[in-house]
């Protein structure tokens, strides 16, 4: 083979790295290593495509090799230090690791192009214990360069590294709290960092958290979609698909506009990965119709990708895109098999739901799903508890939406009239100022599963407010032996156009303990917003 066909192919190679086409890469540096196999630098670059491939012990046993085979070269030793502070290895290990990379540098020149490349990698790539990876670093780093430098250099290079670790150590806070989805502070972190790059006259190295910036953005709102497929009833497949097309279009822009960027920084790809896979899904999820075309490789990459970085993030984006997979795959074998639209559609809420439950739990672990949800989705029978607040919910509803004026008289408000319209709308047996031990209730339910008391009250200051709970007191502890009290509700009706109710409580629904007793409280407007006048 010629020099000009040996170029091409180097070029080719070079052209993959660039587009992120790895495997490529790696085929393209196997064949040139066969044509000059003692070359280590084409050693060198099959090690690097394996660990970008996600081979990481194959890359290690070559990146070993070469470490012993040729110690002259830096960047064998710098790629290995940063492969196996990526896999993990404990930091007091890495200090002679670090040494080697940054001893084998030829020069000043080199020495701070080892010194960034482990810096960015202990920041930007570690999803914790990045700043401690940057201590070890700073340690070999000023002993080997202080013998290589004379001493007036030393001290001017000494201040440039120590204010570069200051802006890395920025960017390590951000890498932990982005991997804690501590969105404010990771966005804190970045603008700090910026500034000490920019005050070191490093434009291209603040350009580059100006990347990662907007790339950290589209994270968040990526997660925050997730978030809120979790845990809003109401989104659609249609409409959550067309908010994640949008943030696909973001991260092809970003990515376009971004090239050039080093690509030690991976979370957009992994990003990109799962918008055009999740997007694919979420069009056969909106109309499943016949064969889809939903199934990908999506997943696999994030994998890949997230191997040694991001790994959280991976785990959620990877398994979500698994499971909807899933959902498509029964969904599309019944679109087949069936003539009924209507049956399909059936399936496919269903469907929708599940994914709904999975998404909640990948993004809070379940805690934004109440009980009384979970057993209407999985078709378990409701407590009585649960029906009943559910039916408290209806009623108050009802009264803000239609039936609050009939609870005032000549302008004042009646507790006898919300009481009756309560008594009225609830469906069991229910008597009103039953005589107990206590006192007396102002609204006993006798239902097959138990009694509920009911407090109502037109909220007339905190002191009234408080002489209701009083008498809730007076009949907990007067029934305490009461063992068929399934539930207390406590009704405050707010005439007050300031909503003081809602001011002194701070919640329209909230609980109380008395007596020992959990109390449902549970504000009803009386005064709604009048609809504006104004022509649309």
């Amino acid at each position: 083979m010629t020099d000009a066909e040996l170029q091409k192919l180097i070029d080719e190679a070079k052209e993959c790295y660039e587009s992120k086409k790895y495997e490529q890469e790696l085929e393209l540096w196997e064949s040139i290593s066969d044509m000059e196999p003692n070359n280590p630098l084409w050693k060198h670059n099959i090690a690097f495509a394996l660990m970008n491939t996600g081979r990481l012990i194959e890359a290690l046993e070559l990146f070993n090799f070469l470490a012993e085979s040729h110690p002259y070269l830096s960047r064998v030793h710098n790629n290995r230090a940063i492969l196996l502070m990526r896999l993990g290895m404990d930091l007091k290990y890495l200090i002679p690791v670090f040494g080697q990379a940054l001893a084998a540098s030829r020069d000043l020149e080199d020495f701070m192009r080892s010194f960034i490349n482990l810096c960015a990698t202990a920041a930007f790539g570690l999803d914790e214990r990045g700043n401690e990876a940057l201590d070890q670093i700073k340690k070999v780093s000023f002993g080997i360069l202080k013998k290589g430098s004379p001493p007036e250099q030393f001290k001017k290079n000494k201040v440039v590294l120590m204010k570069l670790l200051v802006a890395y150590k920025h960017i390590g806070v951000f890498r932990e709290a982005l991997t804690a989805r501590k969105w404010r502070v990771a966005e804190t972190e970045l603008n700090a960092a910026e500034r000490k790059f920019r005050d070191l006259q490093l434009g291209a190295f603040a350009s580059y958290v100006k990347h990662v910036q907007r790339t950290a953005r589209l994270c968040r709102n990526v997660v925050a979609i997730i978030e809120e497929f979790g845990t809003d009833p109401s989104v659609s497949p249609d409409s959550i698909l067309k908010k994640f097309e949008r943030l696909l279009q973001a991260a092809d822009s970003l990515a376009e506009t971004e090239k050039e960027v080093d690509s030690t920084f991976r979370l957009l790809d992994i990003l990109g990965f799962f918008l055009s896979g999740i997007v694919v899904q979420l069009r056969f999820l909106a109309k499943p119709v016949g064969e889809g075309t939903f199934k990908n490789a999506s997943h696999a990459a994030i994998n890949r990708l997230a191997s040694v970085s991001f790994i959280d993030l991976g785990r959620i984006l990877s398994s979500l895109l698994q499971f909807i997979d899933r959902q498509c795959t029964g969904l599309m074998r019944l679109s087949t098999a069936t003539a009924s639209g209507q049956i399909i559609l059936k399936q496919r809420d269903d469907a929708w739901a599940r994914i709904a439950f999975f998404c909640n739990g990948l993004a809070f672990d379940f805690s934004a799903i109440n009980v009384a949800v979970a057993r209407e989705a999985l078709g378990w029978p409701h407590s009585p508890l649960e029906d009943a607040r559910r039916e408290i919910q209806h009623f108050r509803s009802f009264v803000e939406r239609q039936a609050y004026k009939d609870i005032f008289v000549a302008g004042h408000p009646q507790e006898n009239i919300a009481r009756s319209l309560l008594q009225a709308f609830l469906t069991p047996r229910s008597y009103r100022e039953v005589p107990v031990r206590g006192g007396q209730t102002d609204l006993l339910l006798f239902t097959k599963n138990g009694r509920f008391l009911y407090e109502t009250k037109i909220w007339r200051g905190s002191g009234y407010y408080r002489q209701g709970l009083r008498a809730l007191e007076e009949y907990i502890i007067g029934e305490s032996d009461d063992e068929s009290l399934a539930g207390i509700f406590y009704l405050i009706f707010d005439p007050t156009a300031s909503q003081q109710a809602q001011s002194y409580l701070r919640s329209t629904l909230s609980t109380s303990t008395v007596g020992g007793r959990s109390v449902d409280v549970i504000i009803i407007n009386l005064t709604p917003a009048s609809p504006s006048k104004k022509r649309r």
